[in-house]
Parts: structure tokens; C-alpha cells; sequence
């Protein structure tokens, strides 16, 4: 099942078709009212609410989503640190996925595609130089794709 999911969505996109995902999950979040972390935004959302956001993601695959990217916007390990969450780095990342998976599997969605989300954004203005950067993303990488992800998607990268 797993190499067709990915086999009918390459052929889909080859045909020129587009890949509907979803929309601003961390925004849904807020709109629901689930607290948001300081210099973190929602990133707390898999741990302090995980049934506000799987219900967030099933509405998007009902609306047809097609893609659903997990709620790791602002869980990189230097934004989580700035926020005094670095110790839940490993459990909201991999929690994240696993609950955007969940929302997925409990749909009878299995074809649907999760995305491990990545974004080096701080709402400090502090980023960790490049070297520190680059070991901080790789480990989100790792963990978002043994939580499961099919693919990692990189958001809001606004310089290099």
C-alpha cells in the first residue's frame, strides 16, 4: 500500500494534476484557543492538545486534503529552546506526525501523503550559527521520518 500511496500521487502530479494539502494548522490551533507557547507559538499543540489537533487535520482531509503537514512549524530545536521547551523536542516532533498519521488512518485515508514540517523561523531573532543549524534540522529530520512522515516539507524559509 505504502509504494502505491506514492506511486499514485508522483503519477498524478507527472499528469499534471495538483496535490491538494491543507491549510494553516497552527493558526486552527489558535482559533480554537489551545494556548499558545512564548517565542513558540503553537508548537504545544501535539502535547497539550493532541485531540483539538487531529480533529484540525480530519476537517482538512474532509475538506480533500490530499497532503496533511504535521504541526512542527515551530518545533526546531533553537525556536523550542527560545521558548524553554528543548526537553519536548524529541516528543512533540515525533508526536506531531504520529497524530497527523492517526487523523489519516482513523479517516480511512491511508492514501493520504504526512509531511514532517520544518522551518528555521525564531520569533526571538536568534538563530544558531549555520554549523549548529544544520545538526538541529538533520535531528528533526530523523525524527519526523521515523515518527512517519512520507516526506518533509521546509516552511517559511525566508533567507539562506
Amino acid at each position: 500500500m505504502q509504494i502505491e500511496k506514492y506511486s499514485e500521487t508522483i503519477a498524478k502530479m507527472r499528469a499534471g494534476h495538483c496535490l491538494f494539502i491543507d491549510g494553516a494548522t497552527a493558526t486552527e490551533l489558535e482559533r480554537r484557543g489551545v494556548p499558545q507557547l512564548t517565542n513558540a507559538w503553537n508548537s504545544g499543540g501535539a502535547m497539550s492538545h493532541p485531540a483539538i489537533l487531529k480533529d484540525i487535520h480530519k476537517s482538512y482531509i474532509m475538506s480533500g486534503a490530499e497532503l496533511i503537514i504535521s504541526n512542527t512549524f515551530a518545533t526546531c530545536k533553537h525556536t523550542l529552546e527560545d521558548a524553554g521547551e528543548v526537553d519536548n523536542f524529541h516528543q512533540l516532533n515525533s508526536s506531531a506526525v504520529k497524530i497527523a498519521k492517526s487523523a489519516c488512518s482513523e479517516m480511512g485515508k491511508e492514501n493520504v501523503l504526512v509531511a514532517g514540517g520544518i522551518s528555521y523561523w525564531s520569533f526571538t531573532g536568534k538563530h544558531p550559527d549555520l554549523k549548529q543549524l544544520k545538526s538541529n534540522i538533520s535531528e528533526q529530520a530523523h525524527i519526523l521520518t521515523d515518527a512517519g512522515a512520507d516526506l518533509l516539507v521546509l516552511e517559511m524559509m525566508v533567507d539562506i
